[in-house]
């Protein structure tokens, strides 16, 4: 048995440079490179184990295709113990294709296949008892592992007398401590991003002070704000009328005063000449700026003053 289990997230990369802009309306658009790596929090983390010559078992699910042979190979070159890999008929291994600019910065594209096919009745008892350290990678997308799954793998682990962790990925759907709870007595190392550990400490110091419903506002309008598909109504807001407009616009300095942004025209002008304000995500250019009726219906304008402030302004 290994001496390191490591149970989790595995897929395909698909690595596609460079690419800056996507445009469906052109069929087709020659790239740099198409490159096919291993990747996954959990086999990117087994593999470096190996190479520093650790003895690693892997845990996890692969689908019987050609992808699920790549990464079984690549385990098996690695040295890594393959007995812990299920093969699931039902499932296509998981993929992601990176989109990769000139500077480096990219998108992922990610397919769950196999990875949600995990559950805890796929990983041995035996293996785990008989590991002294048992690590997770990938948790928030393992659907079917994480939560319930993950807190009775650690919970045998740890009374095996093992030591535990836990790296987590993203968490796109606000799930946050709800997911990991039933860890978290169990767990030795807990590995977030420094995003993510921002992100569970505000929760949670807003639900201290506040309460649960208050955080889960904040996190509502937060997740609004910088992730996308989260609630708007939780954004600081101000609904304008008709009787705001002149001519059926309104200009910007006017607006930030109406949004309490600016205390008046003159600390608004000093604002946008200072490039301090922002629209939609673009920086107010001149004090003259104006938005209409049409610019300010549906979810109207997201204002930002500053680095932190953030007020919607509709109609």
């Amino acid at each position: 048995m290994s001496d390191i289990l490591c149970v989790g997230q595995m897929v395909v990369d698909i690595l596609v440079r460079n690419v800056d802009e996507v445009d469906f309306r052109i069929d087709t658009k020659r790239v740099e490179q198409i490159m096919l790596r291993n990747g996954g929090d959990c086999l990117n983390t087994a593999i470096d184990l190996r190479q520093l010559g650790a003895d690693v078992g892997f845990s996890g699910v692969l689908g019987k295709d050609m992808l699920g042979g790549f990464l079984y190979e690549t385990l098996e070159k690695s040295g890594i113990d393959t007995s812990g890999i299920y093969f699931d008929e039902k499932s296509r291994t998981s993929s992601v294709v990176a989109l990769i600019n000139e500077k480096g910065e990219r998108i992922f594209l990610y397919y769950g296949g196999s990875n949600d096919a995990l559950t805890i009745d796929k990983v041995d008892p035996q293996v785990v008892r008989d590991a002294r350290i048992v690590h997770v990678g990938g948790t928030y997308q393992l659907p079917g592992f994480d939560g319930k799954g993950a807190g009775e793998l650690f919970a045998l682990a740890h009374r095996s007398g093992g030591f535990t962790s836990m790296d987590v990925t993203w968490d796109t759907s606000g799930r946050w401590l709800e997911t990991i709870e039933p860890c978290l007595p169990w767990l030795d190392l807990f590995m977030p991003s420094i995003n993510e550990a921002k992100e569970i400490l505000a929760f949670e110091l807003t639900k201290l002070v506040h309460g649960e419903e208050e955080a889960v506002k904040a996190q509502e309008a937060a997740k609004a704000l910088f992730v996308g598909g989260g609630d708007m109504s939780n954004v600081p807001a101000t609904q304008l009328t008709d009787a705001d407009l002149t001519d059926g616009a309104i200009g910007v300095l006017d607006l930030m005063v109406k949004c309490k942004l600016a205390p008046s025209k003159k600390e608004a002008r000093r604002l946008v000449e200072q490039g301090g304000v922002e629209v939609n995500g673009e920086k107010v250019a001149a004090a003259t700026v104006s938005y209409t009726a049409g610019d300010l219906s549906g979810n109207g304008l997201m204002m930002k003053k500053g680095k932190k402030v953030y007020h919607r302004a509709h109609m």
